[in-house]
C-alpha cells in the first residue's frame, strides 16, 4: 500500500482562529448562500449514490481573516479558490475532484472522528484503502489543517447525524507533489505575513 504522504498530510504547526470561523459560519453566510456540489466526475454526484447533497459557499464577505489568508501562502491563491464545504450524513461517495490538484482543508464544526476523509482504489464504495482524519493526537483530539491529493480517489464518510463543515483553499495550476515538497522545505508559507495577522500563526 502506498504511503499515507502519497494522499495527505497535516500541518499541525499551522494555527488558525477556529472560533472566529465558527462565529462567521453562523453569522455571516446565509442559506441562500449555499449551493449545490457537484463532485467532479459527473456519474458520482452525491445525489446519485448517497441521496444527499454536499453543500458549497464560496459568496461571503472578505474580512480580514481571509484577507490574511490570501497572504500566508508563497504561491498566490486564486480569489475564487477559497469556499465553505459542507457535507451532510452519510457523506460524499468515491470521486476526484475536477479542477483542483491540490487543496488544504480546515477543519471548523463536525465530529472529524467520524466523518474522515476515506481514500478508494476505484470509485466503488467498497474498495477503501485508509481513513485519515484531521487530529494530530486522538487523545487529546487537536484539530489540524491537511493538506491533501484530490487526484486520488477519495470520499468522505460522515457517521453523525449533523453536518460536517470545512473552510478549503486549492490551487489549480501546482500538483500536490508540488505543494508537499513546499511543505517540506518550509517555503509554502510567508513568514513575514503570518507574523503580523491576528488569525494565523506558525509553532
Amino acid at each position: 500500500m502506498a504511503s499515507d504522504s502519497e494522499y495527505y498530510t497535516l500541518i499541525p504547526n499551522l494555527k488558525y482562529d477556529k472560533e472566529y470561523l465558527k462565529k462567521f459560519l453562523y453569522s455571516e453566510v446565509k442559506y441562500e448562500d449555499w449551493y449545490e456540489f457537484n463532485c467532479g466526475k459527473i456519474r458520482w454526484t452525491v445525489k446519485e449514490d448517497y441521496n444527499s447533497t454536499r453543500t458549497e459557499c464560496s459568496n461571503f464577505q472578505r474580512t480580514s481573516f481571509f484577507e490574511d489568508l490570501y497572504k500566508i501562502f508563497n504561491i498566490p491563491i486564486n480569489y475564487g479558490d477559497v469556499m465553505f464545504s459542507k457535507t451532510p450524513p452519510p457523506g460524499v461517495p468515491p470521486h476526484i475532484d475536477r479542477n483542483r490538484p491540490v487543496a488544504i482543508n480546515f477543519p471548523i464544526i463536525g465530529n472529524f472522528h467520524n466523518s474522515p476523509i476515506t481514500w478508494y482504489s476505484n470509485f466503488s464504495s467498497n474498495s477503501e484503502i485508509l481513513d485519515s482524519n484531521h487530529f494530530t493526537d486522538n487523545q487529546e483530539q487537536v484539530l489540524s489543517p491537511m493538506l491533501f491529493n484530490p487526484q486520488k480517489i477519495h470520499g468522505v464518510k460522515n457517521k453523525d447525524d449533523y453536518d460536517r463543515c470545512i473552510l478549503t483553499v486549492w490551487w489549480r495550476h501546482h500538483s500536490y507533489k508540488e505543494v508537499l515538497k513546499l511543505l517540506k522545505t518550509n517555503e509554502l508559507f510567508n513568514l513575514s505575513e503570518i507574523s503580523k495577522s491576528s488569525y494565523w500563526s506558525l509553532d
